[in-house]
């Protein structure tokens, strides 16, 4: 999975958008570990990433 991220003015949260579906949430760390938190038809999604930066 590939992101395109943007920065925002708060530490560990992105804007984002999944390159391959296309869908644009944020992203963002708790606890030591990655998500993408997103609204899919409606209803919210937040899926744990791993990152390779």
């Amino acid at each position: 999975m590939i992101f395109e991220l943007k920065k925002t003015s708060f530490d560990n949260i992105y804007l984002a958008v999944n390159d391959f579906t296309l869908d644009k949430g944020i992203f963002y760390k708790k606890e030591e570990a990655w998500y993408f938190e997103y609204y899919k038809k409606g209803n919210l999604v937040i899926e744990k990433v791993e990152v390779k930066f």
